[in-house]
Formats: structure tokens, C-alpha cells, sequence
């Protein structure tokens, strides 16, 4: 009894709240400005040593080849927006949070170049920025719905465990939060491994390098894993009670 408690109530409990946590930190990342949320970032591109197709003549000194042409060193892409500072971490604009915010990095680069300045981009772009608009939205929209059902299922369990229900509703959300949280992990990592691909391959040339950013996977890979562990936890609790009410039965 004990164990099938644990397996039903205790386990999908405490796994769902840390998924609840752990995608929430994900998307926090870039949607308020803390030292701790700033480095949940998706992927950054350090243009520092970027090499321009045209650039202004005397570069100033103590000035990076990014810095010379009106870019920054360093920028930062999350969910919401993006931030760009000259030293790492050290910001100096953030874009406000925007809900259905994609990705343009090489868009970004071009934006902020001063006069007598220019950087080549690869003539697919266009194509490119658009499959990566649908991605980002996609992708959003697969960590708000594992959010949502991930806090359904522990709203869901807690009642459970006051009134002693049924737990065939909260396997059922339990079986779509693993589902949306495990896609959320998937896009987010495809898409930044694409981007990178992509920048590395068809921009080589600008010597721009691109990070994972490692507190992101590592939250999203991480709710992915708990949630999945709470449905699991809750399959091992129905099989549990199955064979007990089928011993039951045949007592009788």
C-alpha cells in the first residue's frame, strides 16, 4: 500500500513540481532582467571579431573589429528578445519582452552598423528567417503548453491526494505535459543546433561563433525529464492497483 502511495501521490507529485520549476526558469530567461535569469539564455553569437565585407578606415584603439562597425561584442537571444553588451554578461540593451518574438541574428548584426559599413549575408536568409520564425513560434508554443498542463497536473494530483479520486484525469494531462515539455526540449535544441549549422555553414566568412546557452537545455532537458517521470510514476500506480484489485477478486 505504501509503495502504490508513493508510485500515485508522493512521486507524480514532487516530479511535477520540479518540471513546473524547471520550465519556468526556461522561459523566465530574458522576460525580466536578474543576474540569475540573464543567464538562462538560448544560444549567444560573439561577434567579436566579426570581418566585415567594408568597414569606416582608423579603427579607434582598445576597439574590437564588432565595436568598430557599430555592433556589439556580444549577443544574448532568449525567448522574449534578445540583450547585447561589449563584455560578457555585462548588458547594455535588452529588448523589452515580446510575445511571439522570433530569431534574426544576422537581421540584428545588419541593424545596428554604421555608416560606411557592410556585411554581406548569404542570399537565402530571407527563406531561412521565415523557417525560423515558424520554429520559434512553435517552439513557444510548446513550452506554454507544457507550463500549462504541467501545473494542471500537479493542481490535479494535489486534489487527488485531499479527496482521494480517480486518477484517470490526471494521467491524461500527465500523458500531455510529458508530451508538450519533451517537444518544447526538442524544438528549442533543434533550432539552435540549425541556427548554428546554418550560421557556421552559409556565413562562415563573418567569423561570427555561436554558444549554446547551457542553463537553458539544461532546464528544459531537465523539466522534460521529471514530467516524464511523474507520468511514468503514475502508470506504475494504475498497473499497481490493477493487480491488487484483480487479487482481491479472485479472494472473493
Amino acid at each position: 500500500m505504501l509503495l502504490i502511495r508513493f508510485f500515485r501521490v508522493i512521486l507524480p507529485l514532487l516530479a511535477a513540481f520540479a518540471g513546473l520549476v524547471y520550465i519556468s526558469l526556461t522561459m523566465a530567461g530574458g522576460f525580466k532582467r536578474h543576474s540569475f535569469l540573464d543567464k538562462v539564455y538560448l544560444f549567444k553569437i560573439d561577434a567579436t571579431n566579426i570581418k566585415a565585407y567594408k568597414s569606416p578606415a582608423g579603427r579607434a584603439p582598445n576597439t574590437s573589429p564588432a565595436e568598430h562597425i557599430g555592433l556589439s561584442n556580444n549577443y544574448y537571444f532568449y525567448m522574449w528578445g534578445y540583450c547585447h553588451s561589449r563584455y560578457p554578461m555585462r548588458f547594455k540593451y535588452c529588448t523589452k519582452p515580446k510575445i511571439g518574438y522570433y530569431f534574426n541574428p544576422l537581421g540584428i548584426l545588419k541593424k545596428y552598423l554604421v555608416k560606411e559599413s557592410v556585411v554581406k549575408v548569404p542570399s537565402k536568409t530571407g527563406s531561412f528567417i521565415d523557417k525560423v520564425k515558424i520554429g520559434s513560434m512553435i517552439m513557444t508554443g510548446f513550452y506554454a503548453a507544457g507550463l500549462v498542463f504541467t501545473a494542471l497536473l500537479l493542481l490535479f494530483k494535489l486534489v487527488v491526494a485531499i479527496f482521494d479520486l480517480g486518477d484517470k484525469a490526471p494521467r491524461i494531462i500527465g500523458c500531455l505535459a510529458m508530451i508538450f515539455t519533451l517537444l518544447a526540449s526538442i524544438s528549442s535544441t533543434a533550432l539552435i543546433i540549425v541556427i548554428k549549422r546554418t550560421i557556421k555553414k552559409d556565413a562562415g566568412y563573418l567569423n561570427l561563433k555561436v554558444h549554446y546557452g547551457k542553463s537553458s537545455l539544461i532546464y528544459s532537458w531537465v523539466a522534460a525529464y521529471t514530467v516524464l517521470i511523474a507520468y511514468i510514476s503514475l502508470l506504475i500506480a494504475n498497473r499497481q492497483l490493477q493487480k491488487r484489485r484483480q487479487a482481491t477478486e479472485k479472494l472473493y
